[in-house]
């Protein structure tokens, strides 16, 4: 009996609470139902006003008769009046012709004379050329490196010695080197190998009889004037 007691109260526990729920539930539409109705209400009055304002503006108010009354007519214009050219008697025209001439005369332009500073500017660039003549060539730098050591080196140590030496030239890529020691090779300036899968450059040891040949050439490599034979 106390079993079926406590079931009851259970359930009549959780209708109570359902029904507060739904109560709350209903009190929250209905205040949403009365913002919408009064907005609704808002919204009827305001076409109601507009509606009666279009009226306005198709019937015509005071505005549009005052838009409709006529311009003021504009003054008229005042016409200029003309004189009529007087002419002259033709010995007066034949007198001033002579000096209206020497008054129209124009004078010839005088030649400019060229500025000092534009003379130094052509100065310089014609030096220019010259000084960039003097310059010794790439192939030239690598056979200077090449002749001061006989051990064999690799195009990457070419390539850091030359950036040493002239660090006022911009630093020459590997592949640019590696021509200009082919080039010598070509020339007999200068021997391959390859050890280990590396390739190694060293200069050609010239024999007695060849001395002065190889120096010839390397002076010619370089850009140096090559002394003639006794």
């Amino acid at each position: 009996m106390s079993h079926n007691t406590t079931i009851q109260d259970r359930y009549a526990t959780r209708l109570a609470e359902d029904l507060e729920s739904n109560a709350k539930e209903q009190e929250t539409v209905r205040e949403q139902v009365a913002e919408l109705q009064a907005r609704l209400t808002r919204l009827e009055d305001e076409r109601a006003w507009l509606t009666r304002l279009e009226g306005t503006v198709a019937t015509g108010g005071p505005d549009a008769t005052a838009r409709e009354e006529p311009a003021e007519e504009a003054p008229a214009e005042e016409v200029p009046v003309v004189a009529a050219p007087v002419v002259e008697a033709p010995a007066a025209v034949a007198a001033r012709a002579p000096q209206e001439g020497k008054a129209r005369a124009v004078p010839r332009p005088r030649a400019r004379k060229p500025a000092a500073g534009a003379k130094s500017r052509k100065a310089g660039k014609k030096a220019a050329p010259a000084e960039e003549k003097e310059k010794p060539t790439l192939r030239g730098l690598v056979a200077d490196v090449l002749a001061d050591d006989n051990e064999p080196r690799m195009v990457s140590e070419f390539v850091d010695a030359l950036a040493k030496r002239h660090p006022d030239r911009s630093a020459p890529t590997a592949p640019v080197v590696r021509n200009a020691l082919e080039a010598l090779v070509a020339k007999g300036l200068a021997e391959r190998s390859r050890r280990q899968g590396s390739v190694f450059y060293t200069p050609v040891t010239p024999s007695a009889g060849t001395a002065g040949d190889g120096a010839g050439a390397a002076a010619s490599e370089a850009g140096e004037p090559v002394a003639a034979k006794a």
